[in-house]
Parts: C-alpha cells; sequence; structure tokens
C-alpha cells in the first residue's frame, strides 16, 4: 500500500513539475516577444511613424512598458519633439509620472530641449514638474539651466517649487546666477525663491553672482535684501570673494550696503589681505577708505602688510604704512 502511494505523490510531482516548466518557458518566450515589440514601437515613435505606433500599441497590453534604459514610448516622443505621437500615447493613458534609469520624466527630457508645445500638453495632463533625476535636478532646473524663458515661464505657472535642490545643493535660483540670465532670475525672485538658501558648500545666489562678476545680477539680489555677510563652507563672505577675483565694481555695491569690511575666511584672512597680496591697489584704497582695520592678522600671524611685501607690492605697503600709523585702527 505504501508503495503504491509514493509511485501515485511521484507520478504527481514530476506531472507538476513539468507543467510549472512549460508555463515558465511560456512566459519566458512572451517576455522576449515583449521585448521585441517594445524596441519596434520606439524605433517607430523615433521615425514619426503614427501608424506603426499605433499599430504596436495595440498589440501591448501596457503602454508604459520601459525598456532596458526605462524609457517608455512618451519619453521618445518628447526627446523628438514628436506632438502627434504625444497626444496619442497620452490619449491612451501614458503615465506622464515615470522615470527613465537616470530619474528622468518625459517632462524633463521636453523642458531640458525648449519643446514647449510637448511641456504644455505633459502639464495639461498633470506631470509632475518637482520629479528630480538622479542628480536632483527639476524640470525648471533644466530649462532655467538652458535659458529656456518661455518653458520656465509655463513651469511657473503650474507653481514649480523654485526652491529645490540638486545633489549639490544648488536651486533653480542658483543656477541663473552661474549663467547670469537677469530675465530668467527676475521670474524667480517674483516667485519669492530664497535668496539666502546656501548649497552644500555653503555658496548662495549672491555668491555665485559675485565670483563670476555680474554686477546686474548682484544688483538685482542686493535689491531683494539677499545677504550679503553669508559665509560659505571656506570662511568667504560675498566680499571676500568680490576681492578674490578683483571685481572692483561689485566691491563698490557691497561697501555702499554696508558689507562687513573685516570679516575673515577660516584661515583668518580678510579682503585687504587678498586684494594686498594680489595687487589691486585701487580696491585697497576703497577698504581702507571704509576703515578696513590693517592690524589684523591671520591664522599665520600675518598682516595686510605682510602680504603686500611678499608680493613686491611697494605702492599698497606705502597706502598699508601710513594708514597703520594712523590712530582709527587702534
Amino acid at each position: 500500500m505504501n508503495k503504491i502511494v509514493l509511485l501515485s505523490l511521484s507520478i504527481f510531482v514530476g506531472v507538476s513539475f513539468s507543467a510549472c516548466a512549460m508555463e515558465k518557458a511560456s512566459e519566458k518566450m512572451t517576455l522576449e516577444q515583449q521585448e521585441v515589440i517594445i524596441k519596434a514601437l520606439m524605433q517607430a515613435v523615433e521615425k514619426n511613424n503614427i501608424e506603426k505606433v499605433k499599430m504596436l500599441v495595440s498589440q501591448v497590453a501596457d503602454v508604459n512598458l520601459q525598456d532596458r534604459f526605462g524609457r517608455t514610448a512618451l519619453m521618445i516622443a518628447a526627446l523628438y519633439d514628436h506632438g502627434d505621437i504625444v497626444r496619442f500615447l497620452l490619449k491612451k493613458s501614458a503615465n506622464v509620472n515615470l522615470q527613465n534609469s537616470y530619474g528622468r520624466t518625459a517632462l524633463m527630457i521636453a523642458a531640458s530641449l525648449d519643446h514647449g508645445d510637448i511641456v504644455r500638453k505633459l502639464l495639461e495632463k498633470s506631470a509632475n514638474a518637482d520629479l528630480q533625476d538622479k542628480d536632483g535636478r527639476t524640470a525648471l532646473m533644466l530649462a532655467a539651466q538652458k535659458g529656456y524663458i518661455d518653458i520656465v515661464i509655463v513651469l511657473l505657472k503650474k507653481d514649480a517649487k523654485v526652491d529645490l535642490q540638486n545633489s549639490d545643493g544648488n536651486t533653480a535660483l542658483m543656477v541663473v546666477a552661474i549663467l547670469g540670465n537677469k530675465d530668467i532670475l527676475r521670474l524667480l525672485l517674483d516667485k519669492d525663491a530664497n535668496v539666502d538658501q546656501q548649497n552644500s558648500d555653503g555658496y548662495t545666489a549672491l555668491m555665485f553672482a559675485v565670483w563670476n562678476g555680474y554686477a546686474d545680477i548682484v544688483k538685482l539680489l542686493l535689491a531683494v535684501h539677499a545677504d550679503f555677510d553669508l559665509q560659505n563652507s571656506d570662511g568667504d563672505t560675498a566680499l571676500i570673494l568680490a576681492a578674490k577675483q578683483g571685481h572692483v565694481a561689485i566691491v563698490q555695491l557691497l561697501i555702499a550696503r554696508e558689507a562687513y569690511i573685516n570679516a575673515t575666511t577660516n584661515e583668518g584672512v580678510t579682503a585687504l589681505m587678498i586684494v594686498a597680496e594680489k595687487g589691486y591697489t585701487n580696491i585697497v584704497e576703497l577698504l581702507i577708505d571704509k576703515d578696513a582695520n590693517v592690524n589684523l592678522k591671520d591664522n599665520r600671524g600675518k598682516t595686510a602688510l605682510d602680504y603686500a611685501t611678499d608680493e613686491g607690492h611697494d605702492d599698497i605697503a606705502s597706502l598699508l604704512k601710513s594708514d597703520e600709523s594712523s590712530d582709527k585702527n587702534e
């Protein structure tokens, strides 16, 4: 009796195993066929062959299938600015918020390429303008970086968040401050972008504008009360950065706003020491006129005079000696 039971069980297990193996083989074949269709679909979208796209979409259960790079047909259509295909796919319930392997959505792709009509269509279908790619960039950052003002306007009208930060801690405002785009900067300021937000290195939009010598952008940021005495991770203020770059006009702007003249970096270096070392006589004079302390010493015990003397800037050394002997630094 036991032998019969064991034999029956063996036959049942064998049959079940064979059925499972056949089912898995069938699934594998289906996946392979699916991959072929996905590839053909992507190629049809790329070539803007809408009839073939419609035929292939009818063969797949899900219009949101992704290739090995995470791309969907909608993303490819957005990439190549194929508006008719985008409309068709949206009618077929294409998911506008899927992300590829790099974290990019169809909206990010379209925004980064100035494909305005497609950006609008995607936003009408509730595309999330605040999704971020693997570098933390949003559609707004990508459009701002490229200087696509019309795209920026459309995204801001849809209330895209202006203060999101990428993986370096940079915001859209910082991006345009780096690039010197006044028009987009104004749009972001109109949306109350945080002018004092700092990135992972402690830089603000003002610091970037100062470093790059964009006096007009510095004026715009100062007009909305950007904090000019904030320090980055090295202890640099906007004035110290302007001194390092020798931007006379920007030094004048900051002095007029009463930026702290004697601020020091993490190494104890002042703006005066920097310009004394670099030989920027006109900035030395500006700082002395505003009562910069010539007697301060850095972490190594060096004064501005020491910096000037070490570099052979005799004219600056004379200015500093003259000021050193006056009463105002005592």
